[in-house]
């Protein structure tokens, strides 16, 4: 279990990767989808975490005037420490979090 704050706290399923060459976290359970105008189901899965946090890392790049005019190696470099820098520490093994989790405020 790891803290983001005194109120949020965040698990590692014991499943999912962790180890070396982990580079951050992302949501994968309570992922809440409409499916209709009155049905709202609950996820869970690893599958989720990357379009999550792809979504973070373009809404994060968008605000960018820099990004634009970078290409190639130094545009994926670019994005990288946009990702990396909206990560919170969750207090965990970096083991389990890599970076953290990314947040966009």
């Amino acid at each position: 279990v790891g803290r983001l704050n005194r109120t949020h706290e965040f698990f590692h399923d014991v499943s999912t990767c962790s180890g070396h060459g982990l580079n951050l976290v992302g949501p994968g359970v309570s992922i809440f989808i409409r499916l209709g105008e009155d049905i709202l189901c609950e996820y869970q899965g690893t599958s989720y975490a990357c379009p999550i946090v792809v979504g973070v890392l373009i809404a994060k790049l968008s605000r960018s005037r820099d990004y634009l005019y970078y290409t190639k190696q130094s545009r994926h470099d670019f994005a990288k420490r946009e990702l990396y820098g909206l990560c919170q520490n969750l207090n965990m093994s970096p083991l389990r979090q890599g970076h953290g989790l990314p947040i966009l405020s």
